[in-house]
Formats: structure tokens, C-alpha cells, sequence
């Protein structure tokens, strides 16, 4: 492959300028090696397939790359003026799909650092620090299920459903605590938690954002501040 482009999950922008070799021996998958660019930054992937206990095949596609924050903002649907972020950070992440039963897994971990954000609380960061995140996504045809966590600041729990190649969440909860809420019962957006600082302008600005964003259901917030 020279110059491909790689959509490797729905509703995320593809991997581009892709180059390397897809190894075949008799007939099976052999470990592949990829280089390309995706999100402002280089992406190596590394491209296998290994047998189930249930005799199955699965497809394991694991990469590691830079990306630079708002590029990946603008690709998400935000805008770079309103981003109010800045710089670029490592990440790694392994997806495996089932061919079988049309599911797939999905593990991101990034440790932010090299990204300012000039966000308020609890979204707030200096470049030099390190705020790991941990994303889990797992979907099967049309329904998905996403869980994250930001630090010990915030966990959320989300879920998804998809329309034609996008997602959007149906019913979700964000708590700013280093515990995983639970699901409401109402396609809602719940957010729920202590900060120790508000920035009442700042704040309002984002849940407006947030409130405008069609891949979002109605937005409830509950925040108390120090």
C-alpha cells in the first residue's frame, strides 16, 4: 500500500497517507507493518490476526502515533477558535474486530502531556503535566458502549448509537469523581460533581457547546464548587 486511506472505526476521521505491506502465507494474515498520518500527527500500526477459543478468526490492528490537539479538536466537530487547546501528545490503542458476529473493541490510553488546555475545571491542564486518559469502546452493529476516565478527575459512562457512519450518544453520565456513574435511565447527558474552582463564564460557555452539539442528548448538570 502507498498513500491509502484507512477508516478503521465510524465516525472517526481515517488514517491517511498509509504505506506499508499486507503479508499473506497460505492464505492467513501474517503480522503487518503500516506507517501513515492521522490527527495532525504520525501513526504507526501494527496489523495481525489470531484464532478464537471458538475456532474464529479476529482481526487485531494495534497502533501508536502523536496527535496534535486542534487538529483531532476540529475532527471531532469543534472549532479550533473555541478549542482552547493547544499542543500535541503520544497515545497508543488496539482495536480487534470480530468479522463473525460484526463486533469490536476499542482501547486508547494517552497520557495528554504535551497539551495545554485553557478549558475551566476540571478540564483545565498546563502542557508540561500529565492527565492520563483511558478510553474503552466496544460496539456490535448499530449499538455501542463507551466508558473513559480523565485522571482521578472525571469518569464517564456512555451509550451509543450510530447513524450511517457516525455516532451519537443516546443516554450517557459524567461524574467528576474517580468513581464510574451509572447510566440514566432517559436519554440524557448527566453531569454530576465537586470542582474546586468555578469559572461560572467559562463554565456556562461550555455547557452551551455542549448543549448545541447534535451528536449530544439534553444536557443535565449538578456542580458544586469549593
Amino acid at each position: 500500500l502507498e498513500g491509502a486511506e484507512l477508516h478503521a472505526v465510524a465516525g472517526l476521521p481515517p488514517i491517511e497517507a498509509l504505506r506499508g505491506t499486507l503479508l499473506f502465507e497460505g492464505g492467513q494474515l501474517q503480522h503487518s507493518s503500516f506507517a501513515g498520518r492521522w490527527l495532525g500527527g504520525a501513526v504507526h500500526l501494527g496489523v495481525g490476526a489470531y484464532r478464537t477459543q471458538n475456532g474464529g478468526t479476529q482481526l487485531a490492528i494495534a497502533g501508536r502515533g502523536t496527535l496534535d490537539a486542534v487538529t483531532s479538536a476540529r475532527a471531532l466537530g469543534g472549532a479550533a477558535d473555541e478549542a482552547q487547546l493547544g499542543g500535541s501528545t503520544p497515545w497508543s490503542a488496539l482495536l480487534t474486530l470480530d468479522p463473525a458476529v460484526g463486533s469490536w473493541q476499542l482501547r486508547a490510553d494517552s497520557s495528554l502531556q504535551g497539551i495545554g488546555s485553557r478549558l475551566p475545571e476540571p478540564f483545565a491542564k498546563p502542557a508540561a503535566a500529565s492527565l492520563p486518559v483511558h478510553l474503552e469502546l466496544s460496539a456490535h452493529e448499530r449499538a455501542g458502549r463507551l466508558q473513559l476516565s480523565l485522571g482521578q478527575r472525571l469518569w464517564g459512562t456512555f451509550a451509543l448509537q450510530r447513524s450511517e457512519d457516525s455516532w451519537r450518544i443516546e443516554r450517557g453520565a459524567l461524574r467528576l469523581a474517580a468513581q464510574a456513574p451509572q447510566l440514566p435511565e432517559d436519554a440524557s447527558l448527566e453531569v454530576d460533581g465537586t470542582i474546586a474552582r468555578l469559572d461560572l463564564p467559562a463554565m456556562l460557555a461550555l455547557l452551551r457547546t455542549a448543549a448545541r452539539d447534535a451528536a449530544l442528548p439534553p444536557l443535565r448538570a449538578q456542580l458544586r464548587a469549593a
